[in-house]
């Protein structure tokens, strides 16, 4: 089988995570990488033994490379997504795929009208906790789901802000909060649950108002066409990054998701699954990124459509859409 050249744009602190992943593919090689910091693009690419540019004008030249993945900061994901596939690179890029649902549209339209695949990291989709989930549901084992409730309590500080100035800002992070870490959560729960019919919710800045525009705080009750209902919390003015509390009430049972994943059946059988951790990155990461990225290339080989594609993408920056409308709308 023929090697896939693969590029990564972006060299900070997702990085990482996309090179160990693609060094673990036979099929695929990691041929160069990107930074416009010079230093940060040298020194990945010593590590993972490619070349380097500090223009991502380069790859999108290369006639060699064939996928890329984009680790850039939020505003850069749909231009960049864009003009790659429009020079017929297959794209794999951070959530969120854009800023906007017109932004996610567009992208959508240009992946079908070059053939080129569009992938997004819901990477949570791929813990094999979230995959015992679904599988669950599914198969109807657990019945119909009838409700679920979601809560991500995580720790941001004023340096994180601080030191990446892009962050909290509707401009180039385009929100904070939702765009950025409770996005994968609404992603399980529309995965797991399927589409949103109505959402009503709040968005505030509890914490950060003194340097950040956007929000750090979110509740919400979310209406699914199945006729299922959720409730759900986010905020990142925790203490620390607590594991995600997602549970599942369905008609034969439940399923509770909170570090590790506990089946309760009605007939008072219980079972539990456990993902495994993440030996070199950050455990709250978890390990679905490696699994993800995994498949994506595996069906470029196989020439088979990617799952987590624009179209999954775009369905968590829908409801967020829904989430900040009051807000930009007073702005």
């Amino acid at each position: 089988m023929k090697k896939i050249n693969a590029a990564i744009i972006g060299c900070g602190s997702i990085f990482p995570v996309h090179a160990d992943a693609i060094k673990g593919l036979e099929q695929v090689q990691l041929r160069v990488v990107c930074d416009i910091v010079e230093e940060k693009a040298r020194l990945a690419a010593q590590k993972y033994d490619c070349s380097y540019t500090t223009d991502y004008i380069d790859i999108l030249k290369n006639p060699d490379i064939q996928a890329v993945h984009l680790c850039t900061p939020h505003f850069l994901h749909a231009p960049m997504a864009k003009e790659l596939m429009q020079a017929g690179k297959h794209v794999l890029t951070e959530k969120p795929m854009g800023l906007n649902l017109n932004e996610c549209n567009e992208l959508i339209e240009i992946s079908r009208a070059t053939g080129c695949s569009l992938g997004v990291c819901m990477q949570n989709r791929y813990h094999t906790t979230s995959l015992v989930m679904k599988e669950l549901i599914e198969s109807g084992r657990m019945g119909g789901v009838l409700g679920a409730r979601a809560f991500v309590t995580w720790e941001r500080t004023r340096d994180y802000y601080q030191k990446s100035p892009w962050r909290g800002t509707w401009a180039k992070e385009g929100g904070s909060l939702l765009m950025n870490q409770a996005i994968h959560t609404l992603d399980l729960l529309v995965w797991l649950l399927g589409d949103v019919e109505a959402i009503k919710g709040t968005i505030a800045n509890h914490s950060f108002s003194e340097i950040i525009e956007t929000e750090d705080t979110t509740e919400a009750i979310m209406q699914f066409r199945s006729g299922a209902r959720a409730l759900f919390y986010a905020s990142n003015a925790y203490v620390s990054n607590a594991p995600v509390y997602l549970e599942v009430i369905c008609e034969q049972g439940s399923m509770v998701q909170n570090g590790e994943l506990t089946v309760s059946w009605k007939d008072g059988n219980t079972e539990v699954f456990e993902d495994v951790p993440p030996t070199e990155h950050k455990t709250y990461w978890g390990t679905g990124h490696k699994n993800l990225i995994r498949d994506f290339h595996d069906c470029l080989a196989r020439g088979v459509p990617f799952p987590a594609n624009g179209i999954e993408g775009a369905k968590a920056i829908s409801i967020i859409e829904k989430l900040y409308q009051k807000h930009l709308v007073s702005r």
